[in-house]
């Protein structure tokens, strides 16, 4: 359920927080749906090794965003 509403509030927020408007409101909606690609992805029944090859790929990408906004915040 709180995923879902997550995906609902992300595409809501897409005409509000812009790049221009809010770049913090715009870089955390891009960390979130990187994250919602990241859960689909690891959410899928079969995995091939294309799958665990994206899923390898969308994670290292995660984990360096998620590292910059969590260096920017503390800063």
């Amino acid at each position: 359920m709180s995923l879902m509403i997550l995906k609902q509030t992300l595409y809501a927020c897409l005409t509000i927080l812009t790049a221009r408007t809010s770049p913090e409101g715009y870089q955390l909606l891009y960390v979130i749906s990187m994250y919602l690609q990241l859960d689909s992805l690891i959410g899928l029944d079969v995995h091939t090794e294309g799958t665990l090859a994206a899923i390898k790929v969308e994670l290292l990408i995660f984990d360096t965003k998620l590292k910059v906004k969590s260096f920017l915040v503390t800063s």
